[in-house]
């Protein structure tokens, strides 16, 4: 019927009726109970949907504080690895250093005393 098709085709059908005929089959048609429960089932989806998106802000807020304790532990692992470069380097250094005093110290006749340098900070 012209109100059946009313009802499945538009939401808004009401408003879209171009005659009195159609308008009267519509009102016909229209099912308060089923109006009513129809209703009723939006209204329990639309609070569970709100549950879960309230479920889903508290997860998401907890998400972003681990992002942030993550990088803080990232930011203090990156400035000990900067500190261990630098104790790197200085213990490179010190090899270098010692490596060319081993060499000096081979080189020199068997008869001569090797004399290490003053004030050598290792």
């Amino acid at each position: 019927t012209t109100g059946d098709r009313l009802l499945r085709t538009s939401p808004n059908a009401f408003f879209d009726c171009s005659s009195v005929e159609e308008l009267k089959a519509y009102i016909n048609e229209v099912d308060p109970g089923q109006i009513w429960e129809e209703t009723q089932d939006l209204y329990k989806h639309w609070a569970r949907l709100s549950e879960k998106v309230g479920d889903s802000e508290t997860e998401l807020e907890q998400k972003r504080i681990e992002v942030k304790e993550l990088e803080k532990k990232v930011k203090e692992k990156d400035a000990e690895l900067k500190e261990q470069e630098k104790l790197i380097q200085q213990l490179r250094s010190i090899v270098a250093s010692l490596e060319g005093q081993i060499k000096e110290y081979q080189s020199l006749p068997a008869s001569e005393e090797y004399e290490a340098p003053e004030n050598q900070e290792f």
